[in-house]
């Protein structure tokens, strides 16, 4: 079986130092790679003793620390290189007799952590990184906030008039701002979360908030994001602040403060835990202040229906900041509200086809809106779509909507889709079957509004279905609030009906059933973005054909790549087989070495010559065309993350049917995901089990040396998860699928 699968943070500037790190060696913790800097009779910094603390929570005992030199002038990096580890579970460090060209450097810490959340040891390694200027100092503390200001003092301060010491007090501000946090007079790298003082608490407020809702597999992205908003200006997106104000929220009125307070102590490194629960709060205040009750998240009475014994999540819709619930029920993750995007100006198909019940906001301000079904599915867009144009009913005669069995997003947020009819029917039957799933998807209050009579259901799953009720198109009036639940699918049927699911006060029933398109209804959006089936590719140099699909922005294959190299002797010996045999190329493709599906022989293109298990190139993340037919390239982990974010982290949406391992599939966005197992040293396992899909990204553990790197990353899906970055040895035999140019 695979060895454990690692995540780890790769960000631009991160990269960007690994390309001068990469031929950097020390023999101890003492060394500089190259020999002494003052060999060259340029000192800056002599026989300097420097200590500090790495923290997130404080990273464990063995953690691998570095110090690289830097330019303070051009902030580029010196090949001066001291390596050490973490002392204890403190996250204590030291390095002896540091001598630099110039006073600036590079701090970075890569390994475990201790949790703040959980108050256990983190599950994947992390990296975080300091600049700092080492004149007048012997102390340096690496952590969340002297990571978040690294990429923006690189933009303010590289090539520009901007001093470093400027670039720093700046980024310093802009990050705080990004928290909504004032006062702090320290130095990022002089805080530590162990140590009493507002300043200290700031620091401890934002490693908490940094956790919002993920797990140790997720913080590396996380942070990438937060880092990446914030070296381009300054900032966090709205999108960002608005999960986090939530999740404080929450955190605030379920105890997880508490209890964080309480693992940190635990851990007995702190004579006393600064008060960062007071940060949050006021981070919760002001954002709320700002917010107001348009976003609808904070506001009382459109949550007050939500299941309270419910765990949720949230959304932000971008395009007018409104805030949704969320919840996962089974492998689906659903919004937990109806939709109540309103903008007609933007989504031309809204227009003259959305109402508030009773055409009365404070009914949209709860039950959200209700829509007609070509507004629902964004008719007008449809109909333009110059991939793929769809005449549906966008005109007087009510057209006939030519319509496959493809995903559409329609109203819904980015990344989310009106659910298809073979959806909801997963719903049902998740939650029970059609004769009791509508007890247990109905909102345990909410349905008294309208009159005084009974109808709660016992909402067990959260999804808090609420009688919208609907607007009749034929007698242009408002029928069945307080009594009806209805909701739109993206199955049309016939020239004037399409498919929905239906609940009703007095009964434990959930039905799907058909309605008029001109008819309004509420609309519920699932997670995963839009796929539209895109065709097929021929490759030329063997004939063979692959279906394409496109989901979101991008073309994938909808098939593993089945193409042979074809050596001067006949043989191939970097691509094979499950079991060396032919009919499992035929159904599942050819397996390749990591080499062989970069094409380090430069059979194809020349990018990525001589790549291999010891061989490392230095363009992280650019295109590298390897064994795929020509105008496709072999994915970037980057890519696949993109995917990942658009199907979402359930695996049976990409699965293709027909597997005993994977029941479950319903392979909605025609990936075809196909368990085609993997070949090690000789061997092959996991057929019917796994698949495993390589990247053109290598995987970068702290500091190559001598520039060897032996793993890259890979698409991984399972039974039960899906895995944007697994890590795999190149030697590793993995299937290949192509996205286009």
């Amino acid at each position: 079986m695979n060895r454990n699968l690692r995540t780890r943070l790769v960000s631009i500037c991160a990269l960007a130092s690994m390309t001068f790190l990469a031929a950097c060696s020390s023999s101890d913790d003492k060394g500089v790679a190259g020999g002494s800097s003052g060999d060259a009779g340029i000192v800056a910094i002599k026989d300097l003793d420097v200590a500090g603390v790495a923290q997130k929570g404080p990273f464990i005992k063995g953690s691998t620390v570095t110090v690289q030199g830097m330019d303070c002038k051009t902030l580029k990096f010196t090949d001066e290189f001291f390596e050490g580890t973490v002392k204890s579970d403190k996250g204590d460090f030291t390095f002896d007799d540091v001598t630099l060209s110039s006073t600036c450097a590079l701090f970075e810490v890569t390994g475990y952590y201790l949790n703040e959340v959980t108050g256990e040891k983190s599950s994947e390694k992390l990296t975080l990184r300091t600049l700092t200027n080492l004149k007048d100092r012997n102390s340096v503390n690496v952590n969340v906030l002297t990571s978040l200001e690294y990429g923006r003092v690189m933009n303010l301060a590289a090539g520009k008039e901007t001093s470093f010491a400027d670039a720093k007090k700046q980024a310093e501000k802009e990050v705080l701002a990004a928290f909504d946090i004032e006062g702090v007079s320290s130095k990022f790298e002089d805080l530590n979360i162990f140590e009493k003082g507002d300043d200290n608490a700031a620091l401890l407020a934002v490693s908490v908030m940094v956790l919002a809702n993920v797990n140790d597999t997720e913080i590396s992205e996380r942070l990438e994001e937060y880092s990446t908003a914030i070296a381009k200006n300054g900032s966090l997106d709205e999108g960002s602040k608005a999960k986090m104000v939530d999740w404080a929220t929450s955190a605030a009125a379920n105890g997880t403060l508490d209890s964080i307070r309480k693992n940190i102590e635990s851990w007995g490194y702190a004579d006393e835990v600064p008060a960062f629960e007071s940060i949050i709060s006021a981070v919760k205040s002001s954002s709320d202040d700002s917010t107001g009750s348009s976003t609808g998240a904070s506001d009382s009475t459109r949550d007050s229906y939500l299941n309270p014994k419910i765990k949720y999540d949230s959304i932000v819709d971008s395009r007018d900041g409104q805030v949704y619930k969320t919840v996962k029920i089974g492998n689906q993750l659903w919004m937990a509200q109806n939709l109540n995007y309103a903008d007609s100006v933007k989504t031309p198909s809204l227009k003259g086809k959305s109402w508030c019940y009773k055409d009365s906001s404070e009914y949209c301000d709860k039950y959200g809106r209700l829509y007609t079904w070509t507004a629902a599915m964004d008719s007008v867009a449809l109909a333009t779509d110059s991939l793929n144009p769809r005449d549906c009913g966008v005109h007087a005669d009510n057209s006939y909507c030519r319509l496959g069995d493809d995903v559409f997003q329609g109203i819904c947020p980015d990344g989310w889709h009106l659910p298809r009819k073979e959806e909801w029917e997963i719903l049902i039957a998740e939650t029970g079957d059609s004769s009791s799933a509508g007890k247990a998807l109905k909102a345990t209050s909410g349905w008294n509004d309208f009159k005084d009579e009974s109808g709660n259901g016992d909402d067990v799953y959260g999804f808090s279905a609420l009688p919208s009720g609907r607007w009749v198109a034929y007698n242009k009036d408002f029928f069945d609030g307080g009594d009806y639940a209805f909701f739109w699918s993206s199955y049309f049927v016939g020239t004037t009906s399409a498919y929905g699911m239906g609940l009703h006060r007095t009964t434990d029933e959930a039905l799907m059933g058909s309605d008029n398109v001109s008819g309004g209804q509420a609309v519920r959006c699932i997670k995963g973005a839009a796929s539209i089936s895109a065709g097929t590719l021929t490759d030329e140099r063997d004939g063979q054909t692959y279906k394409t699909l496109k989901i979101g922005n991008q073309i994938w294959m909808a098939e593993n790549l089945n193409y042979a190299y074809k050596s001067s002797d006949g043989l191939d010996s970097s691509s094979f087989c499950y079991n060396d045999s032919l009919e499992y190329c035929e159904k599942y493709g050819r397996l390749y070495t990591w080499a062989a599906a970069v094409d380090s022989l430069a059979l194809f293109s020349q990018n990525c010559m001589g790549c291999g298990y010891e061989s490392s190139y230095s363009s992280f993340n650019n295109v590298v065309r390897g064994v795929c037919p020509d105008g496709w390239h072999l994915p970037t982990s980057t890519e696949w993350g993109t995917l990942y974010e658009s199907v979402g982290e359930i695996p049976s949406v990409i699965q293709a049917k027909g597997y005993e391992k994977w029941s479950n599939a319903t392979n909605i966005y025609s990936f075809s995901a196909i368990p085609a197992g993997n070949r090690y040293v000789g061997n092959y396992q996991s057929l019917d089990v796994a698949a495993a899909f390589w990247s053109s990204t290598e995987e970068s553990l702290g500091n190559p040396v001598g520039n060897v790197t032996k793993n890259s990353y890979a698409f991984t899906v399972t039974s039960d998860e899906v895995n944007q970055k697994s890590a795999f040895y190149k030697h590793y035999a993995l299937s290949v699928r192509c996205v286009k140019d």
